[in-house]
């Protein structure tokens, strides 16, 4: 089913939304405060992904997340690079 590949999770202040469906790209939706619609906030080329948590919105402006529930990712969304594994 297509909500096995969606993960809502807290980022900062902001709740997010992580799709992750199509299983070559991520598309990570925020809602912040009083903001009544939902903004996607970037997509990331992201292969063979089985899980992905959104676990932190770090000050710099990138985001933390946990891919297939052993590896955490920092990704930059002003860059069009793909997350950087953290080796943690």
């Amino acid at each position: 089913m297509w909500d096995d590949f969606i993960e809502i999770g807290v980022l900062g202040r902001c709740l997010a939304v992580v799709d992750y469906s199509s299983h070559e790209f991520v598309d990570v939706w925020i809602r912040c405060g009083e903001i009544v619609s939902w903004l996607h906030a970037f997509t990331l080329q992201i292969f063979d992904v089985v899980s992905l948590i959104p676990l932190y919105f770090l000050n710099n402006g990138e985001f933390l997340f946990s891919i297939n529930d052993r590896d955490v990712v920092c990704c930059d969304p002003s860059s069009y690079e793909d997350g950087r594994e953290l080796g943690i």
